[in-house]
């Protein structure tokens, strides 16, 4: 899908500069920019992903420690890492896609195909982004699990807390049915 560069007649005083758009590629660009083009969104969206786990571990981390104070602030920077990171899969996508037409393979093509039929060392950089962005989405994976069980743990102490207040606690009968029990007024020293 290479298009030529499209030429404007100079000006006297200008050499002849050739004007292209976003998703032209000039004839003369070969395989070898291609795979540069692509290895650089791959390090963008690596970075992108890094980014969202760090995000994830420091809300981890304020979850732990009982920092409640800045989780809105710690959970805005987690949709922002999210939203980054969508967007350079999004890049990376469309990329691939172009490559694999200009490659003359189906526009589905995945990375792993590209890599495939990419000469041996750029089936190495390929490879080894694969690996690392993969090796980052489990890492990223597990760090929001390990967030929502955080979140989980913490709604039901204060569900706890609050049943306690309230005077109402949910204990369970000999058949299994939850049953509420209220254990009377709470007493409060008024002395101070």
């Amino acid at each position: 899908m290479a298009a030529a560069a499209k030429f404007r007649a100079p000006a006297a005083d200008q050499k002849a500069m050739p004007e292209t758009t976003f998703d032209e590629v000039p004839e003369a660009a070969g395989a070898a920019d291609l795979y540069t083009a692509l290895a650089s969104l791959l390090w963008n969206e690596r970075e992108t992903l890094e980014m969202l786990l760090y995000k994830l571990v420091q809300e981890q981390l304020l979850l732990a420690a009982g920092q409640l104070r800045w989780l809105p602030k710690a959970d805005h920077e987690v949709a922002e890492a999210i939203r980054q990171t969508r967007l350079a899969e999004i890049l990376r996508a469309a990329e691939t896609e172009r490559i694999a037409v200009e490659l003359g393979l189906p526009a589905d093509a995945t990375l792993k195909d590209l890599a495939e039929i990419a000469p041996e060392n750029w089936t190495f950089v390929l490879e080894e982004h694969r690996g690392g962005l993969r090796a980052l989405v489990a890492d990223v994976q597990a760090a929001a699990a390990e967030v929502r069980n955080l979140l989980n743990a913490g709604a039901n102490m204060l569900r706890e807390t609050l049943d306690a207040v309230t005077h109402s606690v949910g204990t369970y009968n000999a058949d299994g049915a939850k049953v509420e029990r209220d254990f009377g007024a709470l007493l409060l020293d008024a002395r101070g």
